[in-house]
């Protein structure tokens, strides 16, 4: 470990709400690390399950490494980690979700990334924290995406397991709190600010194993995104979020969807018989590392991965395209 970084004094900060039946798990992960962190600060977002209760018995158990924060109402994760931020006595921050779990040593990997750069983002396990093979396959998907380029730059600053310099924190500003609970890209805008200064790398040696949705509500997580996303990054070209959102992949994604849209036209012109086959084999060749990855961590799940790919490429082609449409209107009406 690099010595400027070997007693880094790391304040991590779990924003919170209605997690009661994750959060006890995330924070003893936290304590159990490899690289103790100075304090653990838990901002409950004014949740309405037990996790108050839980908070509290955490900050008793551990009085002076845990310490637990309440905010009056709803005002969003980007308000929350703000509000963990300014009571951090920490040189760095460290950012984890309250539905994950720190695996080990990762702390140790953040202290002596950050010897070198300005910021780090982690990653999430292969492995979920929940059964199921939705959760399976987001695992993977996640895990393969955010590891396949190795340890690079990256202008997302994901704070579901990231970490920045306490100073560099405050001199980007903070997290935009006018973006709310189910907005979802405050990590993004924050990344944009912190890049355009700052080094912010992606290391996969930082790790944390996450509880991912079930089908209903990762296609409703998925639409949202792909329409606020779009509608977010229309007129930022060239913004790179890293991992798996490249052109190459983003052509993949919209092709299950060009496919369809395709067919009517290859039956009635037969000059076109030939344009689904091609949207799906741009398809299977965009994802095609992502499918051997699967073949060989978990084989048995290829079937479900490829399908579930196919149905989530339509949900984000047809997502994307309401962003789009909707970020035009806005502008036309503006105009």
């Amino acid at each position: 470990m690099n010595p400027s970084t070997s007693g880094l004094r790391i304040s991590v900060i779990l924003p919170t709400r209605n997690s009661g039946d994750t959060l006890e798990a995330c924070v003893e992960s936290v304590l159990a690390s490899d690289h103790p962190p100075l304090e653990v600060l838990v901002v409950d977002d004014a949740s309405v399950d037990e996790t108050p209760g839980i908070v509290t018995s955490l900050t008793q158990e551990h009085p002076d490494r845990v310490f637990g924060f309440r905010l009056p109402y709803p005002r969003g994760p980007a308000a929350a980690r703000n509000h963990g931020a300014r009571h951090a006595r920490g040189e760095a921050l460290f950012f984890l979700d309250s539905d994950t779990v720190l695996l080990p040593g990762s702390l140790g990997v953040f202290a002596e990334a950050l010897g070198g750069c300005d910021a780090v983002t982690g990653t999430y396990d292969a492995e979920a924290l929940n059964p199921g093979w939705v959760p399976a396959y987001k695992a993977l998907f996640d895990h393969y995406y955010f590891t396949c380029r190795g340890k690079v730059p990256l202008q997302v600053f994901s704070a579901a397991v990231a970490g920045l310099w306490a100073e560099v924190f405050r001199e980007v500003g903070g997290f935009d709190e006018s973006l709310r609970w189910g907005m979802d890209y405050e990590c993004e805008e924050f990344g944009e600010r912190l890049t355009r200064s700052h080094l912010n790398l992606l290391v996969p040696g930082v790790v944390a194993r996450h509880r991912f949705p079930r089908l209903g509500r990762l296609t409703c997580l998925y639409f949202r995104r792909a329409a606020q996303w779009a509608e977010f990054f229309l007129w930022r070209t060239g913004f790179d979020t890293g991992a798996h959102k490249t052109l190459e992949t983003a052509l993949a994604t919209l092709s299950p969807a060009l496919a369809l849209l395709s067919l009517p036209l290859a039956l009635l012109c037969p000059a076109f018989r030939g344009l689904p086959f091609f949207f799906l084999a741009t398809w299977l060749l965009g994802y095609l590392g992502f499918f051997r990855f699967v073949a060989r961590r978990r084989p048995g799940l290829l079937g479900a991965a490829l399908g579930l790919n196919f149905y989530l490429a339509l949900v984000l082609s047809l997502g994307a395209g309401v962003g789009l449409g909707r970020a035009l209107f806005k502008r036309i009406r503006t105009a």
